[in-house]
């Protein structure tokens, strides 16, 4: 269980507490492959900011 802070912009939903959403993770890994799980997610969350700031940028440089 952790919790991350929600995107500039991004909606806001009933269950965010003071701009938190808390997030769980359920898997029926073994010990100590948890951290390989965790390193996954990161990488995949690292992958949509990237998209996501290209795009940002992309669309700003179109309207120049």
């Amino acid at each position: 269980m952790c919790r991350e802070l929600s995107r500039h912009g991004a909606q806001l939903r009933f269950d965010d507490i003071e701009g938190y959403r808390p997030v769980a993770l359920a898997t029926n890994t073994r010990v100590g492959q948890l951290a390989d799980l965790e390193t996954h997610r990161r990488l995949q969350k690292r992958g949509y900011d990237r998209i996501r700031c290209a795009k940002a940028f992309s669309r700003a440089s179109l309207r120049r």
